[in-house]
């Protein structure tokens, strides 16, 4: 008979509960002697006389059987192999009670419940950091002990997202006790726990006898009972009824390291990242499960190490972010700080091993007619235009459109733009570095540096080169002033730089500035603004206004964005190109609106960009009921059911009952109130006259809303009222 699993000891189970049963219960005396619950009487070091037998017997019910390990086991594979001979209390806290319900397994070194709390049992000799366990901390009884092993993750990754599943505890693939099976694994693991202590609710047999290739962790043929996919049902490569021979020739752990939570990791197929131009894991070019012909690591050490770029910047929908499906396609697609592919092309390189091809991805295209390892029309390698040009105009910039440099070239300050930019102002985008650079190169003296660090000392400390690149290259315009840097106004007044800047896609402003003497308090803005007016009117429905933007600059340059804060709560309610919108408040109280507007050119408005209105008085026009009536007769007496309905009967304070007025005819008006009130669905409410002879008759019939002082009437109702 199969073992049915797991850990052995940690179920004590000839569990006591708050009394002592009677003396049938069988062995509790053995080591209480005595008829009260006491301290046992047996010395420690005796947790074999009960627990180590010939075979592994396991309890997890608490019905007074004791738990015991294969002793055979234990010496040879378990921790009390030779090189560890661990004593019991190394894992097991002699001072917890059998049946203690807070720690079933006595466990020693716990803390709460669930994977977290109970793994340091395990921990306390196995985590990197660990320091070992002396169980009685004095070195008299037990002196410290530590692992040489250092391994400390469980099962991570989105498919083990419930502390029931397998691989949360260590005991759920490790019997400390030791099982048939090589590094203590279980001869049944378990794939389901009660989440708390790891006790095993359904469990999977398992055979790993050798570590030598893949196959040994994994099988391509039944019994499929191989350590690495006893668990899984939908991996990719390998479960527990299939396997298709994925790197079967490496091992598991070469991909898939434990202290990883067996996540696939990308240093050992190639370097992480790509750094030198051989073929080897950690550091170089793919090397599992084959070369693929690359001659170069191209730029990988500047854009993922200097940068700090996640692989996905270039590699979108591919390594390492998604699952690697082995389709040995390379996948090439930009994703930069929000600006996708589309317009970016990379030039291959053409001598790709067969096996390998690229892929693009993300609106990047593949050529291999320009020279390889290129890319073109990308962010990174531009002019910096597009943070505003994109911003101004998506639809028409929906990014950059630069040429590149290669991988492997060598770059400059003037590899991507001037030294500094000489775009002229609006020429793409709002700047004022012509005017400052030339005042700069004709005012200031004994300077021979370029001044970039004068604006941007937070990239530049130096003018010369990037000192910190997590400002460069960043869709953003980092404007910070160097405090040190002295500019001379009129080439005799040294005045230390100094300003305040607000960042804008379009540009931007700056205030308290040193450098414009005798006008500090002004605000400067990189561009030219743009001006704005606005028309309001009241719309056709209860609180409903028609809002439209007039851009009124004549060197204003279209399309144009525009927004809407139609609380001025700071949130932008509309983004858009479109001027007009119609907006219907919940109630009739003044509001006021905010609204920005940009060119194409990034400009915006002065100040902070936005206006605010004046007061905006939402209309509370009533919209009129909607009047159908139904007839029938019976004798003499007449019948009108009403139809009749009110579509804004519950808004802006619209509320009442309503009413009917009835002219039977002749004869006068009666008034009926509705009850229920008149609401946005008809009523169905009947009123009915009956009259003293026969004869045609002619009813007016009308309704008053919640708001109203005057009816709407339905047309006249003939009604014929017959003889009895």
């Amino acid at each position: 008979m199969r073992k049915t699993n797991f850990i052995q000891i940690f179920s004590i189970v000839g569990l006591l509960m708050t009394t002592i049963p009677a003396a049938g219960s069988g062995g509790c005396l053995d080591c209480h002697e005595t008829t009260g619950c006491l301290t046992p009487t047996k010395p420690q070091g005796t947790c074999a006389s009960c627990h180590l037998d010939s075979a592994d017997v396991n309890d997890y019910l608490m019905n007074f059987t004791a738990a015991t390990i294969d002793s055979g086991e234990w010496q040879t594979e378990g921790h009390g192999q030779s090189g560890i001979a661990m004593e019991c209390e190394y894992c097991h806290d002699y001072d917890v009670r059998h049946g203690e319900p807070t720690n079933p397994f006595r466990l020693a070194n716990t803390s709460t419940p669930g994977a977290a709390g109970q793994n340091t049992n395990c921990l306390a000799c196995h985590g990197t950091d660990s320091a070992g366990f002396d169980p009685d901390g004095a070195d008299t009884t037990f002196s410290l002990f530590n692992s040489v092993v250092k391994i400390d993750s469980n099962h991570a990754g989105s498919r083990h997202n419930d502390l029931t599943d397998g691989g949360y505890f260590c005991w759920d693939c490790h019997d400390p006790h030791g099982d048939t099976n090589r590094s203590m694994i279980h001869d049944e693991v378990s794939r389901q726990t009660d989440g708390e202590f790891g006790i095993p609710t359904l469990t999977a047999p398992v055979s790993f006898i050798a570590n030598l290739t893949g196959t040994d962790y994994a099988g391509s043929t039944a019994p499929f009972d191989g350590i690495c996919q006893a668990c899984h049902t939908s991996a990719n490569h390998y479960t527990s009824t299939s396997g298709d021979r994925h790197n079967e020739q490496y091992r598991c752990v070469t991909c898939h390291e434990h202290q990883d939570g067996f996540k696939p990791n990308c240093n050992a197929c190639h370097g992480y990242p790509p750094e030198v131009d051989t073929p080897q894991g950690v550091d170089g070019l793919v090397v599992i499960p084959q070369a693929t012909g690359s001659f170069t690591a191209g730029a990988h050490a500047t854009h993922a190490v200097d940068y700090g770029y996640s692989c996905y910047t270039c590699h979108f929908d591919g390594m390492p972010d998604t699952p690697i499906f082995d389709d040995y396609r390379i996948q090439m697609g930009f994703d930069i700080l929000g600006f996708n592919g589309a317009g970016s092309t990379y030039n291959g390189q053409s001598s790709l091993n067969a096996a390998y091809s690229y892929q693009g991805t993300n609106g990047t295209a593949i050529s291999n007619t320009g020279t390889p390892t290129t890319c073109t029309n990308i962010y990174c390698h531009s002019n910096g235009t597009a943070v505003a040009t994109s911003f101004a105009d998506p639809t028409n910039f929906p990014g950059p459109n630069q040429s590149s440099p290669a991988w492997d070239g060598s770059t400059g300050c003037t590899s991507c733009h001037n030294y500094g930019p000489a775009y002229a102002e609006d020429q793409p985008k709002a700047n004022k570095h012509g005017r400052h650079l030339n005042l700069f190169t004709n005012l200031q003296l004994n300077y021979d540096e370029n001044p970039c660090h004068f604006c941007h000392y937070n990239t530049t400390t130096d003018g010369m080169t990037i000192t910190n690149r997590a400002n460069h290259v960043n869709r953003q315009y980092d404007v910070t002033p160097d405090t040190g840097a002295i500019f001379f106004q009129n080439a005799t007044t040294p005045i230390p730089v100094n300003f305040s800047y607000s960042f804008d896609p379009g540009g931007g402003t700056c205030s308290n500035i040193s450098c414009h003497q005798g006008i500090m308090t002004e605000t400067a803005n990189w561009g030219s603004n743009i001006e704005a007016s606005y028309s309001w009117s009241a719309g056709s429905g209860c609180g409903s206004v028609s809002f439209t933007i007039f851009v009124t600059s004549a060197n204003a340059e279209p399309p144009y964005q525009y927004k809407i804060d139609w609380e001025s709560d700071g949130v932008w309610d509309y983004e858009g190109p479109d001027n007009q919108n119609l907006h219907t408040y919940s109630d009739t109280a003044t509001q006021y609106i905010t609204f920005s507007v940009r060119d194409a050119n990034g400009r915006t408005l002065a100040g902070d960009g936005s206006e605010q209105t004046g007061p905006i008085n939402p209309p509370s026009t009533n919209a009129l009921p909607v009047v159908a009536v139904s007839a029938s007769t019976s004798g003499y007496t007449v019948t009108l059911t009403d139809q009749s309905f009110d579509p804004d009967y519950n808004s802006c304070g619209h509320t009442g009952s309503g009413r009917v007025m009835i002219d039977w005819g002749p004869g006068g008006y009666v008034y009926y109130d509705f009850d229920p009130p008149l609401s946005d669905s008809p009523s169905g409410q009947q009123f009915s006259h009956t009259y003293s002879s026969s004869g045609p008759f002619t009813i007016r019939y009308g309704v008053y809303d919640n708001v109203i002082t005057y009816p709407v009437f339905h047309d006249n109702i003939r009604v014929t009222v017959p003889q009895n």
